[in-house]
């Protein structure tokens, strides 16, 4: 296990980290199905994905977390966009069509096809807003400002309350202050972990409504393709610098989640990038996880390797939390006990001392006004 990270294993910092985790592992086991067009997996799990994601959208304090708001609401609208998009998938590329549906008239596939572009662009729309309008408004700078002020007072060992702390995305059981990209340059002068994480976000949305329009729209156009290679490029290189970054953080819950993110935006461009230049290439699948065990025709069909990136990713993310359960559970030392924010105490105004020491201080003859005739006796005459 890695020195560097403060905290082997230690639990998880906040509603916002369990939310964030659950949802990767949804995604997790709802694209692989999409990748191998498996009918028992990919549908039922990304309406689960779907219905939590809503549910957290919903539920997200738009006062306290505004940022966190605008990025589950973006969410949303990818998952969405990408379930018109794989119900159309599912129809033109299996025997069976739409899993519990069939197959549908070519009015229906093309509603679900520019339907899917939609709600996509809709949803980059909304992304773009934020960083050009929401994100300079006053309840998200206070917020965002509150967030820089907890990170600064848990860095410095004390207590920022448990708002403050959630904004602070504390790592480890300690908060670290955004203080940039670990390698990129800050084109849009992002000063926090929620707005650096919103960039990820606006390129997935972008990627997959360029791969949509190279593919399903402008086939064989160069200006769309290009437009593809350069915003999975962009997805890729962030996904890179926020896994760095966590490293360098000690932050290794979250450098976990950055790993499985980079495995799956990778695999996903490899697919992309198979469907945008080689098309001609692409296979069928076998709907289901022998998939991964027969060699493709050609080496260009990506999407058999694609699948092998992902299910990487998948298997190190529920490994990882399979030994966290057990480790934290059963192992005495390396429980959440351990990594708790510490608190720095108030100190204690000094007590005053005893009577018959200052007593001992003072002059002969000099009354200390707290004499037998009451409290402040002596100092009552002297008024």
């Amino acid at each position: 296990m890695p020195t560097r990270f403060h905290s082997p294993f230690h639990a998880l910092s906040s509603v916002e980290d369990i939310q964030e985790h659950v949802f990767t592992g949804l995604l997790l086991v709802s694209d692989l199905g999409w990748l191998l067009l498996s009918p028992a997996v990919n549908p039922a799990m990304l309406i689960v994905t779907i219905a939590y994601c809503a549910h957290v959208a919903c539920t997200t304090d738009r006062v306290e977390n505004p940022h966190e708001a605008v990025f589950w609401f973006a969410t949303l609208t990818w998952c969405i966009g990408n379930a018109l998009w794989m119900a159309n998938d599912f129809e033109t590329d299996t025997p069976a069509g739409i899993p519990t549906v069939g197959h549908v008239s070519d009015v229906v596939l093309r509603c679900l096809l520019h339907g899917a572009g939609a709600v996509l662009a809709a949803g980059l729309a909304f992304e773009l807003f934020y960083f050009a309008h929401l994100r300079h408004t006053p309840r998200f700078v206070e917020a965002a400002e509150r967030a820089a002020v907890a990170a600064a007072l848990l860095d410095d060992g004390g207590e920022a309350g448990a708002g403050g702390r959630s904004l602070s995305r504390k790592l480890s059981g300690n908060a670290v202050a955004f203080r940039g990209p670990a390698f990129l340059p800050n084109v849009l002068d992002v000063k926090s972990h929620v707005e650096y994480e919103g960039i990820s976000h606006a390129l997935w949305i972008a990627k997959d409504l360029c791969w949509w329009a190279s593919v399903e729209i402008f086939p064989g156009r160069v200006l769309f393709q290009a437009l593809t290679v350069a915003v999975a490029t962009a997805l890729v290189a962030h996904n890179v610098d926020a896994a760095v970054l966590t490293w360098r953080g000690g932050n290794l819950i979250g450098f976990v989640n950055q790993f499985t993110l980079l495995c799956w935006v990778s695999s996903f461009t490899i697919w992309c990038m198979g469907e945008v230049f080689w098309e001609k290439y692409e296979g069928d699948t076998t709907g289901d996880f022998t998939f991964l065990t027969k060699r493709p025709e050609h080496w260009l069909f990506l999407r058999w390797w694609a699948s092998w990136v992902l299910t990487i990713g998948t298997v190190f993310f529920f490994g990882f939390w399979a030994i966290h359960a057990f480790v934290y559970a059963f192992v005495p030392g390396l429980g959440g006990e351990d990594d708790e924010v510490p608190v720095i105490a108030a100190k204690e105004p000094p007590s005053p001392p005893a009577l018959d020491e200052t007593e001992k201080l003072l002059p002969d003859g000099v009354s200390d006004g707290l004499s037998d005739e009451g409290f402040g006796s002596e100092r009552r005459r002297d008024w």
